[in-house]
């Protein structure tokens, strides 16, 4: 390879949020609970199947909800930083501006469905996420992050 030919970049790649089970009965039960009430509602015989009509629209306006503000979570290695998205929400943390790494089991608030949580702390903020393979996420980011001796074990 001459000076002038660039380096090859690496391939983007993909870690999915792991997903805790007790985290995805938490985000379902409301919309499960919506509709077995609109069925008993139904079963005890309302006039006109209003309010059960009003419960199963309330459930699964929830269920739509919970789905938009949370999935797809992933965590992508790009060229020159991670991209970390939650739903509707998807922001990019440049390399050069991560300062550390290290696990986690925090229950604050994070792009993350599972307490299986890698903290990344960078110049502008601290983000908690829970890739399902942390091993190989910690592996990937050693390969494209200069701060790789940072990562607490």
């Amino acid at each position: 390879m001459t000076a002038l030919q660039s380096k090859q970049p690496i391939p983007n790649r993909v870690f999915s949020s792991k997903v805790d089970r007790w985290i995805a009965v938490l985000l379902v039960l409301p919309s499960v609970v919506g509709a077995l009430v609109g069925v008993m509602v139904l079963i005890q015989g309302d006039d006109d199947g209003m309010k059960a009509s009003i419960l199963f629209v309330f459930a699964a306006a929830l269920l739509v909800l919970h789905g938009v503000l949370v999935l797809p979570c992933r965590y992508t290695f790009l060229e020159d930083a991670l991209s970390i998205r939650c739903g509707l929400i998807c922001y990019q943390l440049p390399y050069q501006e991560i300062r550390g790494v290290e696990r986690s089991r925090s229950w604050a608030s994070a792009p993350a469905l599972s307490l299986d949580r890698i903290q990344i702390r960078s110049d502008q903020r601290t983000v908690l996420i829970s890739p399902v393979d942390r091993d190989g996420f910690l592996e990937e980011f050693k390969r494209r992050c200069d701060v790789a001796s940072q990562i607490a074990p």
